[in-house]
């Protein structure tokens, strides 16, 4: 993050968002996530990687540390699954955590950020600029 902090918040969320949501590809041709449809459901997690990677810069950058996104993503990972218990019949690229109601929730959760970061912070990161690493 730090060598493409330059490059601002959003770029920086964008570029990794996309990589993060195709470094996720051979587990996912693999069955994990999206048994079913695991070829669409690169193309479902790259979205959600991207609609939520704007959460995880936020944090990093306020944090001033990766504790705070990896304590997130640990924690996403361990809720996440467990609602799959529940959701036994449905399609995963609609209702899964890192479907379609992701995606939804990944959205919310990025306008709560900026949302914080415009109103509420000091320093604003959201609105461009290099990223103060």
């Amino acid at each position: 993050m730090r060598e493409l902090s330059p490059l601002g918040f959003w770029r920086v969320s964008l570029l990794t968002g996309f990589v993060w949501g195709i470094w996720h590809a051979p587990l996912i041709v693999q069955g994990h996530n999206f048994p079913d449809a695991p070829y669409v459901g690169i193309v479902v997690m790259t979205a959600w990687t991207i609609t939520v990677t704007p959460v995880f810069t936020y944090l990093t950058v306020r944090a001033r540390s990766v504790l705070a996104p990896t304590l997130l993503h640990g924690s996403f990972n361990a809720v996440a699954s467990l609602s799959l218990v529940y959701l036994t019949g449905a399609d995963a690229l609609l209702v899964g955590p890192v479907g379609v109601a992701g995606i939804g929730a990944g959205l919310v959760a990025t306008v709560v950020c900026v949302l914080h970061d415009r109103y509420v912070a000091a320093t604003q990161l959201t609105t461009g600029g290099h990223l103060p690493m």
